[in-house]
């Protein structure tokens, strides 16, 4: 099904050594990937839609035949990436990543015991890291994948030293380890590039916190909270080296914002009509393009692509969608693509799920 909604307004622009900073303003059309009443699946058990460049959505969904699984489609028949009886997987995470390939990564506990770092396309699964056996006791469940292929995401080994690690299935690359880096830690998840960079949430051995960048074999301070910004929740990174991020302020507003080492940008704050502590991870591209979710001081709740609440509105509870009325507006990290599509789920007055893909016109 499609639906337009008319959104507009440019995000103040704002250097960032490479490129600016723009909300995409036009017509949106509403494609349909997955309903929950016509497709059979639990209307509360999606996870987080990831979109790929050429509009691929991927999703974890439990149908009512009881089997959950990995799922990606473009409003077509689905495709499944992986599926817990068939694959022998017991518990599947919620927020898979994908890459323009369609390729996509997710962690997994296992029936046989243990769990793992997956990556796969339709046609079977790589085994990217596993534990028990293994040399890890437990993975953070938020992985990313690049183009090509490799993941990233974030461990306890078996000597109980937690980090940050990257493969595609053979060697593993370690970014970081808690006992030889500044880093105490944790396992939110990361956020890889084509180029190999990595963007984290970390506490330092000084019980700040902080987003950090790993590039070229250094670690790069986005941001942390010795200074004006208490930065928290998952960063998204771009192939420009830009990450945008979720962080309080001093003043005790809260916002989305962008760096890449240097001064950082405001895209969105609290202090207008978007209410404080509201603002979800946001989603960055590789033009410098930022969606959010958010809540407005006047109680809606949806996605936006800047600070207009109204100009930069794609969807919002209370709005009239497939002969029902939207209650709940979920977007996540990996929901923008190059293109502006954004993949948002919907929760509806009818007790019916939806994972759209807007697309601008």
């Amino acid at each position: 099904m499609t639906k337009r909604v008319w959104v507009g307004s440019l995000l103040a622009a704002a250097s960032l050594t490479q490129g600016r900073i723009e909300a995409q303003a036009g017509d949106y059309t509403f494609t349909t990937i997955v309903d929950s009443a016509r497709d059979g699946f639990e209307p509360f058990e999606f996870g987080c839609p990831a979109l790929s460049t050429l509009g691929a959505v991927a999703f974890r969904g439990a149908r009512t035949d009881g089997t959950t699984g990995i799922f990606r489609g473009r409003g077509g028949p689905l495709t499944t990436i992986a599926e817990d009886e068939r694959d022998g997987l017991a518990f599947v995470g919620r927020n898979p990543s994908i890459n323009a390939l369609g390729e996509v990564s997710f962690a997994a506990n296992l029936e046989a015991g243990g769990s793992a770092i997956l990556r796969g396309h339709g046609h079977g699964l790589t085994t990217i890291a596993r534990a028990e056996p293994g040399p890890f006791n437990f993975f953070g469940f938020d992985t990313s994948v690049n183009l090509a292929g490799f993941v990233a995401f974030k461990a306890e080994r078996t000597d109980f030293d937690e980090g940050l690690f990257v493969g595609r299935g053979g060697p593993l690359t370690t970014v970081y380890l808690a006992s030889t880096s500044p880093f105490g830690g944790e396992d939110s998840g990361p956020s890889l590039n084509d180029l190999g960079q990595v963007a984290f949430f970390e506490f330092t051995d000084d019980f700040e916190s902080g987003i950090f960048l790993a590039r070229g074999g250094q670690f790069v301070t986005i941001a942390d909270s010795t200074g004006p910004l208490d930065p928290t929740g998952r960063p998204s990174l771009n192939n420009r080296g830009v990450v945008a991020f979720q962080a309080a302020r001093e003043d005790l507003e809260t916002g989305i914002f962008l760096g890449r080492g240097g001064p950082v940008v405001t895209v969105v704050d609290s202090s207008g009509p978007f209410a404080p502590f509201s603002f979800g991870d946001p989603s960055l591209n590789d033009r410098n393009r930022v969606a959010f979710s958010a809540s407005l001081d006047s109680g809606e709740s949806g996605v936006f692509t800047g600070p207009d609440p109204v100009g930069d509105q794609v969807i919002v509870t209370g709005d009239a969608f497939d002969g029902s009325t939207v209650t709940n507006v979920v977007f996540c990290r990996e929901g923008l693509n190059l293109v502006g599509q954004l993949a948002v789920l919907l929760q509806l007055a009818d007790e019916r799920s939806l994972i759209v893909r807007a697309s601008p016109q």
